[in-house]
């Protein structure tokens, strides 16, 4: 997956975070978005791996 692709999945992402806390509270919340983790940490290792590329 490409960097922007990623970030455009994170920013989506968060948006819902931001919804499902709202309607359900911090706990469930954090809960029912769990990939969100994976989407972040799959954006830093393609952002290292970009950046050694680049070099």
């Amino acid at each position: 997956m490409s960097l922007t692709v990623l970030t455009t999945a994170i920013l989506a992402s968060i948006a819902r975070l931001v919804y499902t806390i709202f309607l359900r509270g911090i706990a469930k919340g954090l809960l029912a978005n769990i990939p969100l983790v994976f989407l972040a940490i799959a954006w830093v290792f393609k952002a290292v791996a970009l950046s050694y590329t680049i070099h």
